[in-house]
């Protein structure tokens, strides 16, 4: 899986969840501890979430840079 998809995944999770914690997101995507905190990282720098002490929640704005929007519902839009 890309980092985009990754990122991707992470926001999808984040809507339905509203919160989850690092190691919920570790479990639900299969990857390293290390590998979603770069993600979260890339994604609090871009202002979509907020990290917490052993969490994220996503930011209440709805506005998602269209980079990370790429490939949702692709086939779709081909």
């Amino acid at each position: 899986m890309y980092q985009r998809e990754r990122l991707n995944n992470i926001i999808e999770i984040l809507r339905q969840n509203n919160y989850v914690t690092v190691k919920y997101l570790v479990k639900a995507l299969s990857y390293s501890t290390a590998t979603i905190n770069r993600d979260l990282v890339l994604l609090e720098a871009k202002g979509i979430i907020t990290r917490t002490y052993g969490g994220v929640e996503l930011n209440k704005s709805n506005h998602i840079p269209p980079e990370l929007r790429y490939h949702k519902m692709h086939k779709e839009k081909n």
